[in-house]
Parts: C-alpha cells; structure tokens; sequence
C-alpha cells in the first residue's frame, strides 16, 4: 500500500515514496550503479540521483510523474545534468517515447538507458581513440543477485584503444572488465561485477591497482583476455609476468612494453626487464629533498594489567630516559625501513 502525505501550502495528496521508485532503485544498484533517493519531502517530490563521471548526474523523476491520491505511476523521465547543474538533456522517457519504448515504469530498461549514457560521458570527457564512442550496451538477466550489462566497441577497436576505454571508465568509479569477445568479434567489457584489486596495503596491491586504472586487467581463472599475472620478488620488488602472447613474440613484447610505460608514467615505480618476458617492480627512490609521510616504531616490552596501563608506563619511561633507537620507515612502502639512533634531548 502506497503511503501518502499532505502538502501543507495546497493540501494536495501525493505518494511519499511510490513502491515503482523503489523498485527502480534497487535494480539500479542491482546494475552497479548506486543510485540515491532525495528527501521525497523536498518540494519537488521524490528524485533518484545517479553519479557519473567528470561530475555529472542523471535525475530520475519529475514533478509530473507524481500521481495523483490512488493514481499508478505511468513512467520515468531521467534527465542528464552537467558539472555546473547545468541540464543537458533528456535521456530516457518512458511516456513520451523520448528515449526507449514507451510502457511504463519498466526498471530495467531505465538502467540500461542511464549506463548508456552515462557511458558516452566518461569515454568522449577521456578523450579515448576515435571510434570508441560507437558502442552498444546490452543487459543480462541477474545471475548471483548481480544485473550484467555488456559494452561492446567496435569490432576493428585496437587492444590499446580498449584499454583506454577501460581506464575511462574505471576512472569514474566503476568495476569494468574485459571478458571474451562477443560472436561478432567485437570487444565486450562487463559492467556490474565486483571485479577489480583489493585494497593496496603493499607494492604488490598498489602495483596491482596502478595496472587497473591503466586498462590493464590481472589474470584470474579462465580470463579469456590479454593481461598480467603478479608476485613478490624478494622482499622489495614485484614481479610482473604477462598473459596470453608468448613472451617472445611481438605481441608479447608489445603487451610488456605497455605495462612497463603505465608504471613508469605513475612516477612511483622503477622498472627493469627482466628474462623470460617479466618486469621487476620496485618503488621509485626518494627524489633529494621531497616531503614523505614516515611512520615511526619504538619497541619495548612492558608488564601491564590493560594496554592503557601499558602505553601509560611507556610515556613516563620515554618521559624519564628518551627514546635510544627506533624504526622509521615509509608508509606508502612499508619494505623500506631505517633503523636510526635519535639523538640525546630533553623530552620532558
């Protein structure tokens, strides 16, 4: 049952949130695409806003899509607005036949409308090879609780220009692989699985992570795609290995040269070549002079009865006798580590 709720300056009657508005979110968020519903108190009524690259945003609703007291909401009409608030235009209206067929209140073809656009935003603000901007986006079926939708570029797309398109998309917040091509030979990145690195506590996250947001995508089981697969060297180096082409063919050494000129571009990575078609990664050394977040670690046991009781005792031996020596190292690479002898001072 729809609830509703007075409107004090005319005593009109509208819904407060209609069940189709909820619905419509929630296969939004089924899509990846996080949509958030604004104060169906405000004076425009209920509004779905969706985020989109390069600070732009879709609007789902409008004053007029209100029905009036036991009235059924017709459709929806999503509008894309520029950085500024600026409106730009209409991009899906289910009433009027504006974008999509009309027939309602239909969710799913409401998302793949809005990541169609929402897409065309990303790759033509990145400025991504010509050509690419050419794409369809088609919509799966929920499999896991999770709604596919497949961009395909255009079958004579060049890999670099995938991962250009890959990179733009990744760069406005979403998880977008590439999977196999589809039967027409065409390019196909998935979007809406939760695909991508975990979080970067050491240089082998972070390197992980700098591939990513280059296009690049790290080898999984099955991968049906081109890619890098990862692992320590040592304690202070990466190694990086590719996938798929030989490792001494052309295009492997095209794949190897690509991943190493991302990582050099970052500035963060040194690089070497390494036999048998592998990179070694390590950190780029600190340029003289450079300002660095250091963390600073002093060890020494302490017989307590609550870590409180202990850091208290710690303060006053620090307090009483200084500290002799401690362990500095960087934070962003923890494997880079200085044991160093602090000079006598008082600290009382």
């Amino acid at each position: 049952m729809t609830r509703t709720t007075a409107v004090p300056d005319d005593g009109a009657i509208r819904p407060e949130v209609h069940p189709e508005v909820v619905a419509a979110r929630a296969v939004l968020h089924l899509a990846g695409l996080k949509a958030v519903l604004d104060d169906p108190e405000g004076p425009l009524g209920f509004q779905l806003t969706v985020r989109g690259p390069q600070d732009c945003y879709v609007q789902v609703g409008d004053p007029d899509d209100l029905p009036g007291a036991g009235g059924m909401l017709t459709g929806f009409r999503a509008t894309l607005f520029g950085p500024y608030g600026a409106p730009l235009r209409v991009v899906y209206d289910s009433r009027t036949g504006a974008a999509g067929r009309p027939g309602g209140a239909d969710p799913y073809r409401l998302a793949t409308a809005l990541l169609t656009e929402l897409v065309r935003e990303a790759l033509e603000d990145d400025a991504v090879a010509e050509g690419v901007e050419d794409f369809t986006v088609t919509a799966h079926p929920p499999a896991g609780h999770r709604l596919h939708h497949d961009i395909a570029l255009p079958a004579g797309c060049e890999q670099g220009a995938v991962r250009s398109a890959l990179a733009a998309l990744r760069s406005a917040g979403w998880r977008v692989h590439q999977v196999a091509p589809g039967p027409d030979g065409r390019p196909v990145l998935r979007f809406g699985d939760p695909v991508g690195p975990g979080a970067p506590f050491g240089s082998l996250g972070k390197v992980d992570q700098a591939l990513w947001a280059a296009g690049f995508d790290r080898v999984r089981s099955g991968s049906p795609v081109w890619g890098y697969g990862l692992g320590y060297r040592g304690d202070h180096g990466v190694y990086v290995g590719t996938y798929g082409p030989s490792g001494e063919s052309e295009d492997g050494q095209e794949l190897r040269e690509a991943l190493a000129e991302a990582l050099l571009a970052s500035g963060d990575w040194r690089v070497e070549r390494a036999e048998y078609g592998a990179l070694w990664v390590t950190a780029a050394p600190t340029a003289e002079g450079e300002v660095r977040t250091y963390a600073v670690q002093w060890n020494r046991d302490f017989a307590a009865r609550s870590p409180e009781a202990a850091a208290q005792a710690a303060a006053v031996w620090v307090a009483q006798h200084g500290l002799v020596e401690v362990e500095v190292f960087e934070v962003d690479d923890v494997d880079r580590r200085w044991s160093i002898t602090t000079p006598v001072m008082d600290v009382t």
